[in-house]
């Protein structure tokens, strides 16, 4: 089993990722993680992918009448050249590429996350890095994003355009443009939003067919996937020659440079669950406090972005 996860940044992914590994793990305990795979190593988020980096770079954010190139068909073939019986990759910088990247993928399930864009934004904000990749390690997606903006022939981006005067403004516009562009797409799809995500777990059994429903799993916080609480895993740090890539490309930003990557890189790890089935017990799990943020004040544009990508999501329907 197949499944790739979309969605921009704070949307839930990492919910929804966690909940796909423990709810197909009790079929198959081991399970392939590509987490992030377009700027993260592994699951842990400690070290940067160089390969990814530079295949998000060379990529445009919206593949519409252009295809894959070498290095980008190279990089899916390899996310899912994998022996492990069940694969999940989460992303949160393809929505604009979806379709392009499933061509290749061809993905047994298609996970489309997408939370109001007043919570991603308050959530967002409240770190030190943005939806465009502000304050990340490779050069940020601003200026490509709004040359894209404003090229495009889309009428109502051209409207949302002329009001955009800030840092938050273009944060709500890519919102509205991915989703958009992700919800255009005449792919079958699971669309998860706040309202149904408790709902998952039910819609992902009935899809594949597999796993055994436990509420527990919805309780647990997206954020554990980034540690050994739930799941394990045999950690291999990068290899010398990763590392040394990593280290040049960290200056990547002050000589105003794309990312190399070397041959060969691993992408993603082997996860399993730490316990068997029906042994988790959520008094065990600490309290995860939540993600504070700036209150993001009521906003015409951002509430009339909000309205047509919902509508979108109901036509679906």
């Amino acid at each position: 089993m197949k499944v790739s996860i979309y969605g921009v940044g704070r949307s839930m992914t990492k919910s929804v990722a966690l909940q796909t590994i423990l709810l197909l793990s009790t079929t198959n305990k081991e399970i392939y993680l590509n987490y992030e795979p377009l700027y993260w190593k592994d699951r842990y988020a400690r070290h940067v992918c160089n390969t990814g980096i530079a295949t998000h770079q060379t990529t445009p954010i919206f593949l519409e009448n252009e295809k894959a190139d070498k290095q980008l068909m190279k990089f899916l073939a390899k996310l899912h050249n994998r022996e492990s019986e069940h694969i999940i990759t989460k992303f949160i910088r393809a929505c604009g590429r979806m379709d392009e990247f499933e061509r290749h993928l061809n993905s047994d399930l298609i996970v489309l996350c997408i939370r109001d864009v007043y919570s991603v934004l308050s959530s967002v904000f409240q770190g030190k890095w943005d939806l465009l990749g502000l304050g990340l390690k490779h050069i940020d997606d601003t200026k490509r994003f709004l040359t894209w903006a404003k090229e495009t022939n889309d009428p109502i981006i051209g409207q949302f355009l002329k009001h955009t005067k800030n840092r938050i403004d273009i944060n709500a516009l890519y919102w509205f443009s991915v989703n958009l562009k992700a919800l255009e797409s005449s792919r079958k799809m699971a669309v998860i939003t706040k309202e149904n995500i408790n709902d998952y777990q039910q819609i992902i059994s009935k899809v594949t067919g597999e796993g055994v429903i436990n509420e527990l799993y919805s309780k647990i916080p997206g954020h554990f996937i980034h540690n050994d609480q739930v799941l394990k895993e045999t950690y291999k740090p990068p290899r010398m020659i990763d590392r040394i890539y990593e280290l040049y490309n960290s200056l990547s930003k002050i000589r105003n440079s794309k990312y190399i990557y070397p041959a060969d890189e691993e992408i993603g790890s082997i996860v399993e669950t730490t316990r068997l089935e029906g042994e988790y017990n959520y008094k065990e799990i600490s309290e995860f406090p939540g993600v504070g943020g700036i209150i993001v004040p009521e906003n015409v544009m951002y509430s009339e972005m909000q309205a047509i990508v919902f509508e979108k999501i109901c036509s679906r329907k």
